[in-house]
């Protein structure tokens, strides 16, 4: 599998952050995310992602994230969850 930056998973990501506002954090842990091998990509638009474990909820609870990355983080051997667009409490 090649892992360059021209892989479909960068571009989806890149094409996200075009769509959705990324925080400042969340770009610097895709500065990272960029240089490493990536595992898998999703995305939802209803629901969520728990990082801790990987699940998906269907009702975006707070604690959830629109976007998950499974990558190999440089300085490690393991594979690592990274989550993005946090679901927030709804009013």
């Amino acid at each position: 599998m090649n892992f360059s930056n021209e892989n479909h998973f960068l571009k989806t990501l890149e094409d996200l952050q075009k769509r959705h506002p990324f925080s400042f954090k969340e770009n610097q842990e895709l500065d990272i995310i960029k240089t490493a091998p990536i595992l898998s990509l999703s995305y939802t638009d209803e629901g969520g992602f728990n990082i801790k474990d990987g699940d998906f909820s269907k009702d975006g609870s707070v604690g959830t994230y629109k976007v998950k990355v499974n990558y190999i983080h440089p300085d490690y051997s393991n594979p690592i969850i990274a989550g993005f667009l946090p679901n927030e409490e709804l009013n």
